[in-house]
């Protein structure tokens, strides 16, 4: 068979370039021969580092991310095996083929799965990922150790919701198998993955606490890795799940932006039915102390509210008769619409709840755009007899609050203040007033027992 042209003058250019390697003496011949040896070897020796570089650069490049404004979180991965590519390639294997998880239908990635966080807990390892789903939602899965030896299983899958969430949770108690770590039959270990610190508003996690004695708002700190420190859910059938407060900052103060019902089990929370968060026609609330859940609950069930938002208004710890109580002025209103109510709320220190009543405004008279003064107070019982605690406070910005009685200041003036009434009966009708200002919504009568 013919040779085709093109080889043939190939052949030839070929032979016209080695030909002037071949010619003059054998020491030039020698010579030239090394310097086409160094030119081979120094080419080689570039590939060969720009593949090394190549293969480098392949697996230090970061994990994709989601693009911003889609319902999925645009949330960067984090953790310490966020660079493992064997856990992350294993846990989303599992993801891609698994069909249920604990009888529920799994939907199965439709794309790119995007990891969130990747660390171990205890002596387990944990992932977190997210991805389209085939059904075009957004979902979120865990997947985690389990067993000794530990073997990575899909332990949930959950679909994100519309508006994005402010954490994850995580349900896992670290694959410990010690007894006296592991959480009880029904109870739970759960840790809260936190939005990054570049796309969050939020300033901290507060948990209610309420293993042993009263429940308090307990402080939830975040590790470098983004997960805070597990916390004890003891029932984890509890549809209230655990109230999980956000706090932000609002203008330079701390304030209440939500609170969360955390259930064990599930990575997506929802509101919390009793829910603790400002007004925004009042203004940031101020510092948690750690009480103001219990007041409110307790305001909740006064008024016989099932779904309320509320918020505490003043809080001071004041002795009434040997006892030290806290006096807190809470403001609450159906989560569904409706006028707010006001009421004073005194809890005790020790084991026990202390609640006189709560004195509760007229709900047609408390539109708080108008107000700019708040008050209060309750009735104890005490050894000698009844005694009265008034709260009262200005709205934040406006000044400073004082308690005048037959136009006499017996109290203030301060941006917040709580009075003890040892005698009721010896005050005329009390009346919170904004200190030097007699503008709309600058009083506020408060109901005394003499006068009820």
């Amino acid at each position: 068979m013919r040779e085709p042209a093109v080889r043939r003058h190939d052949a030839g250019r070929l032979t016209d370039q080695i030909g002037p390697i071949m010619e003059g003496t054998a020491d030039q011949v020698l010579a030239r021969r090394r310097r086409v040896v160094l030119v081979v070897a120094a080419a080689l020796l570039l590939v060969v580092v720009a593949v090394m570089i190549g293969s480098v650069v392949q697996t230090t490049e970061p994990r994709p991310e989601p693009l911003p404004g889609g319902d999925l979180l645009p949330w960067a991965a984090r953790g310490e095996l966020a660079d493992d590519p064997a856990l992350v390639a294993s846990a989303e294997a599992l993801w891609r083929g698994a069909t249920d998880v604990d009888a529920a239908t799994v939907v199965a990635p439709a794309g790119e799965v995007y990891l969130l966080w990747a660390d171990q807990i205890a002596a387990g390892r944990l992932v977190l990922m997210q991805a389209v789903g085939a059904d075009g939602r957004p979902y979120v899965a865990q997947v985690s150790e389990q067993g000794d030896p530990a073997v990575l299983g899909l332990d949930t899958v959950q679909a994100l919701p519309a508006d994005t969430p402010i954490v994850l949770a995580v349900t896992y108690g670290g694959n410990l198998h010690i007894p006296g770590l592991e959480p009880g039959r029904g109870s739970a270990y759960i840790q809260l993955l936190t939005e990054p610190p570049e796309s969050s508003d939020s300033t901290g996690l507060w948990y209610y606490k309420t293993i042993s004695g009263p429940g308090r708002l307990e402080l939830l700190e975040p590790k470098p890795n983004g997960m805070t420190k597990a916390f004890l859910q003891v029932d984890t059938s509890d549809p209230a799940g655990t109230p999980v407060v956000v706090a932000t900052t609002v203008g330079g103060s701390a304030a209440v932006a939500a609170t969360l019902a955390v259930r064990g089990g599930e990575m997506v929370s929802t509101n919390a039915r009793i829910a603790l968060a400002d007004d925004p026609d009042w203004g940031p609330s101020g510092r948690i102390d750690g009480t103001e859940y219990t007041s409110l609950m307790l305001v909740a069930a006064d008024v016989e509210l099932a779904d309320v938002t509320g918020f505490v208004v003043a809080s001071e710890e004041l002795d009434v008769g040997g006892d030290q109580l806290r006096a807190s002025l809470v403001v609450v209103r159906p989560t569904r619409g409706g006028p707010s109510r006001v009421a004073c709320v005194l809890t005790g220190s020790e084991d026990e709840d202390v609640v006189a009543a709560a004195v509760v405004a007229d709900p047609a008279q408390l539109a708080m755009a108008d107000r700019r003064v708040l008050a209060g107070s309750c009735p104890v019982t005490v050894a000698d007899g009844t005694v009265v605690v008034a709260v009262a406070a200005a709205r934040p910005g406006e000044g400073q609050v004082k308690l005048e009685s037959d136009g006499q200041v017996v109290a203030g003036p301060a941006e917040s203040l709580v009075m003890l009434l040892a005698q009721p009966a010896a005050f005329g009708p009390l009346v919170a007033r904004l200190d030097g200002d007699d503008g709309p919504g600058s009083t506020t009568s408060i109901r005394t027992p003499v006068q009820s």
